[in-house]
């Protein structure tokens, strides 16, 4: 008989509290309750701390129970019986691929885990088996790929028919009432969520987060991050914003306000260093000073400077909510020109009033920008970025004759183009059935060669000068002016 845990219907609010603090784990959770308890001892107050601290799998177990038709849930052990006795059954038909490999020890539970990977990224078996046979990576053998996406169909279909669930079944399955308009009452009063410490979710649980941030008024979704250590942090750069992009920027960015702090300071990290160096202890007439211990000193490291920009827009929009005069906030950046457009962008978002003390840097100027752009594309053709075409064509200052940038990005994106020369992305179009009558290729070739021939100065700046005239660059400067 099939070990299995017990799923109550009974839901009570988890908070006595607004705010729902999301943690990664037990002893994380422990450690702000410690924190917290401090915090209230030393300053004589009494503290509510243990109501609104939560990890994810707890949250997931305790919304779980509201889900309209809950099932049994599988315990560990008795979920991977029941992997065991889906392999045997499907593995017992004739002339099975799989069969072979079976017999390695701990195939199972290698099964359960990479099952697990595609349904927390809710790819469903239909999916991965169509997306690899359509694109098979080298080496793959079809018939292996069929029946893996049959092992996996059938597990499911036992879930469905014993009326289980696992894990992963929980997830999605409070993710759609998360999704739903059904009320939850377990989320009666939680006005705000905070999230950190998280270093990598799955792309279900980012759903899940996005889904909880509909519920609330207000979210911050920390992660940690260390410039020092860019390998331990790629995720952030990789996975993280990501999948941010992919859940849609306009509808994240009216939820999720994405923020990043530094992890913790190690020996022999630059920023170790700096608190070493700068912030040490100094003898003074009462004795010794160090950094500050009140939060009124934090150093902070983000992944890119869009990153950067955006947690100190979100912070001077605190500091001006809080009541602070805008006049008496400063913000020093060591090179204008890498910053200067996202401070414009960012803080015109934020409705945070701003000035340059210099004026505006040349470099900020979006025709500016343009135009190095093009000079740029025309001195590297043997390596043009796909990325940087594309961006180039769907500015709102360029108009190159008849050019669909979202038809041309879809078409190099299904001819798999990175970069290379355009002869090369002309012969990977061949490929693709709907990209025949498209002449963006064309377009792009008669546009740049001109300004890559070798030529006296005089003629080289009529070429640019006949370039940017080509691209109807002053009509459209004037259609961005209008209202």
């Amino acid at each position: 008989m099939l070990e299995t845990l017990p799923s109550s219907r009974a839901a009570e609010p988890i908070l006595r509290a607004p705010v729902l603090h999301l943690l990664p784990t037990r002893s994380r959770v422990q450690q702000e309750v410690e924190a917290r308890t401090t915090a209230a001892l030393r300053d004589g107050r009494s503290a509510l701390v243990g109501p609104g601290l939560i990890t994810f799998p707890a949250l997931i177990d305790m919304l779980y129970r509201e889900v309209p038709e809950p099932r049994t849930v599988l315990s560990p052990l008795a979920r991977t019986l029941l992997a065991e006795s889906v392999v045997s059954d499907y593995l017992s038909g004739p002339n099975r691929h799989l069969e072979a490999q079976r017999v390695f020890r701990g195939f199972t539970h290698a099964f359960l885990a990479w099952m697990d990977s595609l349904r927390r990224a809710l790819v469903t078996p239909q999916q991965y088996a169509s997306t690899l046979l359509e694109d098979p990576p080298l080496g793959t053998e079809p018939r292996q790929v069929t029946e893996l996406a049959a092992l996996y169909e059938a597990f499911l279909q036992r879930l469905d028919r014993d009326t289980l669930v696992d894990g992963p079944g929980m997830e999605r399955a409070v993710l759609d009432l998360l999704e739903s308009p059904h009320p939850i009452r377990a989320l009666d009063g939680v006005r705000e969520l905070r999230m950190e410490d998280f270093y990598d979710l799955t792309y279900l649980q980012f759903r899940t987060v996005l889904a909880l941030t509909q519920r609330v008024q207000e979210a911050r979704v920390e992660f940690p991050y260390n410039v020092d250590r860019q390998d331990a942090y790629r995720f952030v750069g990789e996975h993280t914003i990501r999948y941010f992009e992919l859940l849609g920027e306009e509808r994240v960015a009216s939820a999720i306000d994405p923020c990043f702090k530094f992890d913790r300071f190690r020996p022999g990290t630059a920023l170790s260093f700096v608190l070493q160096h700068v912030f040490k202890p100094a003898p003074s007439r009462r004795g010794l000073t160090r950094h500050p211990g009140d939060d009124s000193l934090r150093i902070l490291a983000a992944p890119g400077l869009g990153r950067e920009v955006e947690t100190i827009g979100r912070n001077i929009r605190g500091l001006l909510s809080a009541g602070v005069p805008s006049e008496s906030i400063a913000v020093v950046f060591r090179n204008l020109g890498a910053y200067g457009k996202l401070v414009e962008d960012v803080f015109t978002r934020y409705r945070i009033p701003f000035s340059f003390r210099r004026g505006s840097p040349l470099l900020s100027n979006p025709v500016v920008s343009l135009t190095l752009t093009i000079l740029e594309l025309a001195m590297s053709p043997d390596d043009l970025e796909r990325d940087r075409i594309v961006q180039f064509l769907g500015s709102a200052y360029v108009s190159l004759g008849d050019v669909d940038p979202a038809a041309f990005d879809r078409l190099t994106a299904q001819a798999d183009i990175l970069g290379g020369p355009l002869t090369a992305w002309r012969q990977a179009l061949g490929r693709v059935a709907e990209a025949k009558d498209d002449r963006t290729v064309d377009a792009l070739e008669a546009f740049l060669t001109p300004l890559n021939d070798p030529r006296p100065l005089a003629e080289w700046t009529h070429a640019l000068r006949v370039a940017l005239f080509t691209l109807d660059l002053r009509k459209n400067i004037q259609k961005t002016k209008e209202p």
